[in-house]
């Protein structure tokens, strides 16, 4: 048969014609916008592949330029694949780039935390209140902080105040567990602690 028979949505093959399809385009050329380098980036993400997606991460910097959202990412990847150092040094560079990127500070509180900084994690978790002051999770991490620093009023100021921006939330009993210990421990003679000004 003469190919010009046939119009672009069209091809022959074996004497039938079938629907014209482009071929998929190779991984290189897929990559043409931050979004394709995200999306590839959560997949490997989801299986697992922790080091694999920062990787897609890094190159998507090198390709578009460092954001403190991509930052934000890779340090929550370098975290929960237990690299320390180098999710401090991402929250620092996402809170650099926004300072206004308050799940940076959160992060950033945490994992000075983890690294045993808890007066650095606490001043970081207090940097995140500034901007939201009704994080929940903000108030859990302070309250944990501030409890094994024997601060036991203000970490009853956050587990109360977490308590009543999460109710029914899956820690919610944990805090009031918390509280109800900490109350008994200082005994009847403890000052009620206000509620912090949202």
């Amino acid at each position: 048969a003469n190919p010009q028979e046939y119009d672009d949505e069209t091809l022959e093959a074996d004497g039938n014609i079938l629907p014209f399809q482009q071929p998929e385009p190779p991984l290189g050329d897929a990559l043409t916008l931050p979004e394709h380098y995200i999306d590839m980036a959560e997949q490997l993400e989801a299986a697992g592949e922790l080091s694999e997606a920062v990787e897609v991460y890094r190159s998507m910097q090198l390709a578009f330029g460092s954001d403190a959202d991509t930052c934000l990412r890779i340090g929550e990847l370098l975290f929960r694949g237990g690299d320390l150092a180098g999710a401090r040094e991402r929250f620092y560079m996402a809170i650099e780039l926004d300072e206004a990127l308050v799940e940076a500070r959160a992060s950033l509180g945490c994992v000075l935390a983890a690294q045993g900084q808890n007066e650095l994690a606490i001043s970081a978790l207090q940097g995140a209140l500034e901007y939201h002051p009704d994080y929940a999770d903000v108030h859990f991490q302070l309250a944990q902080l501030w409890q094994s620093a024997g601060m036991n009023e203000q970490a009853i100021r956050h587990w109360r105040r977490f308590i009543a921006l999460s109710p029914t939330g899956p820690w919610a009993e944990e805090a009031r567990s918390q509280m109800q210990f900490l109350r008994a421990f200082e005994g009847p003679s403890m000052q009620p602690v206000s509620e912090p000004e949202a």
